[in-house]
């Protein structure tokens, strides 16, 4: 087994022209990150669903399909 040994304690003041920008800087901004990742997965839930990406690639398929077919005739 080992023994942890913590060195003394010391004390670091803050600037106080530094005080209020400090304090902003420390607070956790977690529950804004978790609602911006919500936002998200509610936002590309629809284009993750196989059935939306099946209508996609049919509707490029028929675009990609529709120009070959316009480049054929002005040939």
């Amino acid at each position: 087994m080992r023994k942890v040994h913590f060195g003394p304690i010391s004390f670091h003041y803050e600037d106080p022209h530094l005080s209020k920008s400090l304090q902003l800087a420390r607070q956790s901004n977690e529950m804004q990150r978790l609602a911006d990742r919500a936002r998200l997965e509610t936002t590309i839930a629809p284009i993750l669903n196989e059935k939306h990406r099946e209508k996609i690639r049919v509707l490029l398929e028929s675009i990609e399909f529709g120009a070959k077919n316009t480049q054929d005739e002005n040939s």
